[in-house]
């Protein structure tokens, strides 16, 4: 946490990627084809193509490295859940519905593939060495993604919303292929920068890093720049259901980041040395959002607009972080090793957020939406897209700039805050003997405080307050058996106080409506502790065995919300604290076999996770079901290892896991599944 950030108390993980080799002509291809086989026949196509050249430009002083990669496949759900009641019996009416003025009765989709991935990424990188001392890596990343949106399954509780109108849940309607769901089939306006579910996901990201390193003989000096642009649009069918809209929505973000560090570690022969150093970082984002909330316009009074008249919103932050840090380890003995670490850390953020309606009413504000509130007109529906112009629409929307003034809604208002935090750690290492070492660790973090960027009042823009922890560790890392046996082994204790929890709760608005909002709050303290440990064994020069095991006892000491918003916190401290399985295991076997034209790998390995909940509320439907998966493959590769060919297969058993949930506060619940 100490070297790599406020949030990394229990460790990180670096993913370091190749750099360019000075003075060698080089390339390497690889290609990846495969199949989701379903249920009913139907396969998706799943192919991947990378290439990397390295290319040398000037001798010994300047060579390049260029990386491509292509990632395509069809996806495994299906648009063509057929199962809806909805116009002819809705159970909340106990009869047949109304069918709002313009809007289609077709609720089933065209039986498509959905959840399609289509990314194209590319590398350029520099490396320049024209001293002994100093060189300079310059790196340019290129991501572009238009794969498709991920859908919902509909798994709604039948005294929910979204049933009674019609539109009953997988398991209610008898459907046996979880997968088979349903996406909003109407691209309003034909527009993808407005609500287009056919549009898919469009995700751009554009970077740039420049690191310069300088050695001298007793210190190394790196000073590191980075800059990231970043544009998406999301747009997502949240209920699972073809239809107009019962619930779609796009948040669309643009963002931009830039970052310097300056690092200096030492090179001493002596028992000590050091890393110290300082970074700063500044991240402008914005983020606007279109959505219809389409099951309100099938209750009365049954108002088309609801469905086809998108509202508006959005927010923006701007953040600066600020941080000092140092880390050194002193050798008392060969043997006997003591580190220590310490960072202090400023978060600031300027937050502003536009929602809701509420806005004066215009000349564009129709009389079935004009409200009296204290003596004052305002516009029900003032947010909405139409308010822009008599002839705005759907299909003029702009995909990263709001339509409507800040007037326009009933909560336009920015706040600011910052959050300063001095986190530290301590580790004694002893080495057993030559391949076996013991170590025991204390470390604190912190997860800044912030704004929510979807509350919806100006009670709920306020800012929350930090989370902080502390963690206790002890282990063991050792080899035994001449090497061939690795053992890892870590215990652990970790405490979280003034927990950040994000909730769906009700919101009433000052025209008396209730709707919903997602907001994040302080709710309490919890307490984590378990334990983790791996082995891997050599019996044999060409055998290779390994298992891994895990438990987590995590449990809340404190956990109070304002469920019902009303300004009376709830004890929730019995509920099971989200995304924390109590078991988690694997096992591998890998078998080497050599051949006169090259050699054969066998590979067999087995996954295991308990259940878990996902939802802060335990709410039913929401839980990752536990979960076995097998999976195998064999490689050839040829005597000198210039190629590869493996034959692969995932998930064998064809297990189907509900891999994410949400429940939106009795309206509907939908999740996702592997």
């Amino acid at each position: 946490g100490t070297l790599f950030g406020k949030s990394a108390t229990g460790g990180a993980i670096s993913i370091i990627t190749k750099r360019p080799v000075m003075n060698e002509w080089g390339m390497d291809m690889s290609v990846r084809m495969g199949t989701f086989d379903g249920d009913d026949g139907d396969e998706g196509g799943i192919q991947k193509y990378s290439v990397a050249a390295n290319i040398p430009l000037i001798e010994d002083q300047l060579s390049m490295r260029i990386v491509g990669i292509w990632d395509e496949d069809d996806g495994y759900y299906t648009n063509d859940k057929d199962t809806a009641t909805w116009p002819d019996f809705l159970p909340i009416f106990g009869g047949p519905g109304v069918v709002p003025d313009g809007i289609s009765t077709q609720t089933s989709g065209a039986g498509q593939n959905l959840n399609e991935t289509d990314v194209f990424a590319g590398k350029v990188k520099l490396l320049w060495q024209p001293l002994d001392n100093y060189e300079a890596y310059l790196l340019f990343d290129y991501l572009d993604d238009d794969s498709g949106s991920p859908p919902g399954v509909n798994e709604s509780e039948s005294d929910m919303l979204l049933p009674g109108l019609g539109f009953p849940s997988v398991q209610a309607a008898g459907h046996k292929d979880i997968l088979s769901t349903g996406v909003t089939f109407q691209c309003l306006g034909v527009n993808p920068n407005g609500i287009c579910q056919g549009a898919g996901h469009r995700v751009n990201v554009k970077s740039w890093m420049l690191h310069q390193t300088l050695d001298f003989s007793d210190y190394t000096a790196k000073l590191s720049w980075g800059h990231r642009n970043m544009r998406e649009r999301l747009p997502s069918t949240y209920t699972g259901e073809a239809f107009n809209s019962l619930f779609d929505a796009t948040r669309n973000t643009t963002r931009k980041q830039d970052q310097y560090e300056l690092r200096v570690s030492s090179n001493y022969d002596g028992p000590f040395n050091f890393v110290g150093g300082a970074s700063y970082s500044e991240d402008e984002t914005e983020m606007l959002a279109y959505a219809t909330v389409g099951l309100l316009g099938l209750l009365p009074p049954f108002d088309s607009d609801v469905l086809l008249d998108p509202t508006s919103g959005g927010a923006e932050q701007d953040r600066e972080t600020l941080a000092f840090y140092g880390d050194g380890t002193y050798e008392f003995t060969d043997r006997f090793r003591l580190t220590g670490g310490l960072r202090w850390t400023r978060d600031e953020k300027d937050f502003f957020r536009r929602a809701n309606p509420g806005g004066p009413c215009t000349s564009l504000t129709p009389a079935k939406d004009e409200r009296i509130v204290d003596g004052e007109c305002l516009d029900a529906r003032s947010s909405a897209i139409s308010r822009a112009g008599p002839d705005f629409s759907a299909a003029d929307l702009s995909a990263y700039n709001l339509p409507l003034p800040d007037s326009a809604y009933g909560i336009a208002a920015g706040s600011d805050d910052d959050w300063q935090k001095t986190t530290y750690r301590v580790v004694l290492q002893y080495d057993l003997f030559e391949d076996g070492m013991i170590y025991g660790s204390y470390a604190t973090g912190f997860i800044p405080g912030g704004f929510t960027e979807t509350c919806s009042s100006p009670e709920t823009c306020q800012p929350f307050d930090s989370e902080t922890n502390w963690n206790a560790e002890l282990g063991l890392k050792a080899q035994f058996l001449d090497g061939s046996l690795q053992t890892n082994i870590a215990l652990y204790y970790t405490e979280y106080e003034d927990l950040i929890r994000s909730q769906v709760v009700p919101f009433t608005d000052e025209f008396g409506n209730t709707t919903q909002e997602t907001i994040n709050v302080n709710a309490g303290t919890s307490e984590a502790y378990g334990f983790e440990a791996e082995v891997t064994w050599l019996p044999l020069d060409n055998l290779e065995l390994s298992a891994n095991l895990a438990y987590l006892d995590s449990e809340y000491d404190e956990f109070d919300l304002d469920t019902n918003n009303d300004g009376i916190p709830e004890d929730l401290s019995n509920l099971d604290v989200p995304f924390s399985p109590e078991w988690k295991g694997g096992l591998s076997a890998t078998y080497f076999q050599d051949l006169s034209m090259g050699s054969m790998t066998y590979n067999v390995n087995m996954s295991y996770q308990d259940d878990v909940e996902m939802s802060v509320f335990n709410s039913p439907l929401t839980q990752m079901e536990s979960r076995t998966l097998w999976s195998a493959n064999v490689t050839f590769r040829d005597p000198e290892e210039k190629y590869f060919v493996t034959l692969w297969g995932l998930n064998l058993t064809d297990e189907r896991n509900r891999i994410a949930a949400n429940s939106v506060a009795g309206l509907w619940n939908f999740t996702m599944y592997g």
